[in-house]
């Protein structure tokens, strides 16, 4: 994550990540993919718990707006993309349509 971005649990095992000061351009997406690949490789070494070396499977649902959606539709469309990502094989991310 990048310093002006901003963490939040919502339930559970799911988060989100707020990407903030974003450009309306190309670079978002580029940027948004950025953090979603850094995500994922964060996770692709075991964590050791207790003496015991446990994987997370990890999948990541990318929604954008610029203006026009509220903040329930983005988290319900990325919602549904961390679903397709998960049907996918876990392990990668999916923007949302």
């Amino acid at each position: 994550m990048r310093r002006e971005d901003t963490l939040a649990r919502v339930g559970g095992d799911e988060f989100v990540i707020l990407l903030s000061d974003i450009p309306a351009d190309d670079q978002a997406k580029s940027i948004a993919e950025r953090v979603a690949e850094q995500c994922l490789s964060v996770f692709q070494e075991p964590l050791i718990l207790q003496g015991e070396s446990c994987r997370l499977g990890v999948s990541i649902g990318i929604a954008q707006s610029q203006g026009e959606h509220t903040l329930d539709d983005l988290t319900t469309h990325a919602d549904q993309a961390m679903y397709r990502a998960k049907q996918a094989g876990r392990g990668c991310f999916v923007w949302a349509h």
